[in-house]
């Protein structure tokens, strides 16, 4: 049987071969008659194409015509740059849009803007119409077409020209040139011209129609041919088939149901029941099953020792669970114990051999062991994952609120075998949570309004002061930024300043005018804050806000009441000095009237009563003086210092050589906007002390300097006088306040108030330095620089 086995399994390889060969042969006819339908497909497609092509052309002649016609009618510059673009696309010189062949223009008329991109691609349509495969007739009746266009848009562009003369032209002369431009628009000569252009399309079409449809029907033809050929070689694919199975049997040495069996026995396992050989030859299928068996004993040996590495393999796994810091059990289908890492147990407080071959009624409190055993029971029954929090009783003996994610584990047969879980305690977590509910009712409960935004800006939570405050409700400013608040008051500059400190995550402190949901204005005063992580990176602002309306308003008030009584000042000190000349002048007349009746003595009491009237004159006077700084003078320009400073030494040159004084000076002296003569009575005032209260014995030295820093000018003037207790230095800047006798220095007491009252009304302030008495003084003035 063997040596019949061996004479039939040449021919059975020729069969098989025989039947490979007419199986590849339909596969190439199946891939033929696939070339073939797609061929067809493709002279659908290049007629669809031609159409479309053709249609363009059509399209463009009459979408000319359009805009040539509204530009003439309307002179809109827009119509004449859509009729070029229409010129440019189809000539190639222009990319053309997308879908250029749907409707493009009729929507650019209505919209007024290109309603799809350009693709990109400019190309002529003549172009296209060659890559479309028209045929040289086609291209003839085109190329006439053409011509004739190319005529009728002379035509057109003449007429346009016309239109764009009349546009810069009146009267009768305009309308002449537009009538003309009308007429050769709408006349029979435009008209025939268009049927000329129209008359070669549609012989085109009749050409196209022809070629296009004779394409078809030839791909159709061929397609027909193709299947006849492909259903003849699966007639012949069936008839080898079945020649071949019947040479299978002898090589298989059996029936294929003898065989499968015989596998299916050896995939079980089982390898004990021998394959019997009677009648089968060793070099069939069923002898070389005979021979696997006998390596498969081999190989199930193999596979005892592979189990114990695999036991191995497990001791691994707990090891490295062991290693996992979060606690991980794992029970069987029973919801027993069977095993947990080394956190678990730690967690418990219990050693692997208290809680594995337990149930969680065994090491849990009754409550708490009902709740695990039920949730074990929905898990099993419902196979996937879970997760729910619970509590659990911790080593310490405290119990801890721990969350709980678990998920099955299936056998081999893919059967729920148990479950694994994983415990994170989240105690102090929700401890956190609960001093950030404090934290908010605390927020809540304070008068001034809180606000945190993100890092652009938009509110995330604010609290209730602050809607109490701008009368909005959580859903109305939650989202957004603070602009809601802002009204046409609202300084900018603060705004820019805010926006500023955002920009550079840094603080903002100030007052701003902002508005209530009612649209009444309220001041409030701000502050702002950046909030950052660990990583320095910033996430948060926290806003603080007062509403300041009543301090505001007392501010107001007081500035009313001071203007009052710097009204009533200016009063007292101009109407009293008329009483007090009249007093002088009359003590005068009677010290001379009676000359020769008064002794020495009577005649000093004469001496103290006019020096008295005239001290008093001179305290109004500086009095006055006072009152009237910010109320007349000059008003604020932009001046040179320098000049200022060297018109204050002018004035001042006689006393600076009675006193024999050196004036130095130094620094840069910049245009500075204020008040030009309060900005000279300062410099006398300061520069006039200087030279005043000056040691006896010791020459003056007097240094004006000057110094500008970022947006503020500092003026200082410094001497080597007398110098200043630094216990008095408090008393200086008061009205009538003197640190010196008159005997020793004269003087009303207000020069240094008027220095004072001045730098604050144009915005600065004055400060002083000194060592202590006859160490010398330095006054120095900051005021606001402008930019000039």
């Amino acid at each position: 049987m063997n040596a019949t086995l061996q004479k039939k399994r040449p021919t059975f390889a020729r069969y098989i071969g025989l039947t490979v060969g007419v199986f590849a042969i339909l596969v190439l006819a199946f891939a033929v008659y696939v070339w073939s339908e797609k061929q067809l497909d493709r002279a659908y497609e290049m007629r669809h194409q031609s159409y479309l092509l053709a249609d363009e052309l059509r399209q463009s002649s009459d979408d000319l015509t359009r805009m040539a016609r509204t530009y003439v009618v309307t002179g809109d510059p827009r119509y004449k740059e859509y009729y070029q673009a229409i010129l440019d696309i189809r000539d190639g010189t222009k990319p053309r849009p997308q879908n250029y062949q749907s409707i493009y223009w009729d929507l650019v008329q209505a919209k007024g803007e290109m309603p799809r991109p350009d693709s990109g691609q400019a190309i002529a349509l003549l172009d296209l119409m060659h890559q479309a495969g028209f045929s040289g007739q086609e291209f003839r009746k085109l190329e006439e077409t053409k011509a004739n266009s190319d005529g009728l848009i002379d035509t057109e562009f003449v007429a346009m020209k016309l239109v764009e003369t009349a546009l810069g032209k009146t009267g009768t002369e305009a309308g002449s040139s537009r009538a003309t431009a009308l007429l050769m628009m709408h006349d029979d000569k435009y008209h025939q011209t268009k049927v000329a252009i129209m008359k070669p399309v549609d012989e085109f079409y009749t050409l196209m129609e022809a070629r296009t449809l004779a394409a078809v029907q030839s791909a159709r033809t061929k397609a027909l041919i193709v299947r006849i050929v492909f259903v003849l070689f699966a007639l012949s694919l069936l008839f080898t088939f079945l020649r071949t199975n019947k040479y299978l049997h002898a090589t298989l040495g059996g029936t294929v149901d003898e065989v499968y069996a015989h596998i299916a026995r050896i995939g079980r396992g089982e390898f004990s029941s021998a394959i019997p050989d009677a009648g089968v030859s060793e070099n069939s299928v069923l002898g070389w099953l005979a021979k696997t068996q006998g390596k498969l004993k081999k190989i199930d040996h193999q596979r005892q020792q592979a189990e114990e590495e695999t036991i191995n393999a497990l001791r691994f796994q707990q090891e490295l669970l062991d290693a996992v810091p979060s606690p991980i059990f794992y029970k069987d289908a029973a919801r027993v114990y069977i095993g947990g890492n080394k956190a678990f147990a730690r967690y418990l407080g219990l050693s692997p051999e208290q809680f594995i071959g337990k149930t969680a009624y065994d090491i849990a409190p009754a409550d708490l062991a009902g709740k695990y055993d039920q949730a074990d029971r929905d898990l099993l029954g419902n196979a996937g994952v879970q997760s729910y929090e619970a509590s659990v009783v911790h080593a310490d003996g405290t119990r801890h609120d721990v969350v709980f994610n678990k998920a099955v584990y299936t056998d081999a047969a893919g059967q729920v075998a148990g479950l694994i879980g994983v415990m994170l305690d989240v105690t102090e977590y929700k401890q956190m949570v609960d001093q950030l509910r404090v934290s908010d009712l605390a927020l809540k409960a304070v008068s001034q309004g809180v606000l945190v935004s993100s890092a652009d800006g938009c509110l995330l939570s604010v609290n209730d002061a602050f809607l109490s405050i701008t009368g909005y409700s959580q859903a109305e400013v939650l989202g957004h930024s603070c602009r809601f608040i802002q009204g046409p008051l609202t300084d900018p500059l603060t705004v820019a300043a805010i926006r500023e400190a955002k920009e550079e995550a840094s603080e903002f402190s100030g007052e701003i005018l902002n508005y209530r949901k009612d649209g009444t204005a309220f001041w409030n005063e701000l502050t702002i804050s950046p909030v950052r992580n660990e990583q320095g990176r910033l996430t948060h602002f926290i806003g603080v806000t007062r509403d300041i309306m009543a301090r505001k308003q007392a501010e107001a008030e007081l500035l009313r009441s001071n203007s009052e009584l710097e009204q009533f000042s200016y009063a007292i000190s101009h109407d009293m000095r008329q009483p007090l000349r009249m007093i002088s002048s009359f003590l005068q007349l009677l010290e001379m009237a009676l000359a020769d009746q008064l002794d020495g003595e009577k005649r000093e009491y004469f001496h103290f009563a006019i020096d008295g009237a005239k001290r008093l004159d001179a305290m109004l006077l500086g009095l006055l003086e006072y009152s009237l700084v910010g109320r007349q003078g000059e008003p604020q320009a932009w001046i040179e210092s320098r000049a200022v400073l060297d018109e204050a030494l002018l004035f001042l040159q006689p006393a600076v050589a009675e006193a024999q004084a050196e004036v130095r000076i130094d620094g840069d002296w910049p245009k500075i906007f204020v008040s030009p003569d309060e900005m000279l009575r300062l410099l006398q005032n300061l520069i006039g002390n200087a030279l005043k209260f000056r040691v006896a014995g010791r020459p003056p030295v007097v240094t004006v300097s000057s110094e500008s820093s970022g947006q503020t000018w500092r003026l200082c003037v410094a001497d080597n006088g007398v110098g200043i207790p630094l216990e008095q230095s408090g008393r200086l800047f008061q009205v009538f306040q003197r640190l010196h006798s008159r005997g020793a220095y004269e003087g009303t007491g207000i020069g240094l108030a008027l220095c004072r009252k001045i730098a604050e009304h144009q915005g600065g302030r004055i400060t002083v330095e000194s060592a202590g008495e006859g160490q010398g003084s330095r006054f120095c003035v900051e005021l606001p620089q402008e930019v000039a």
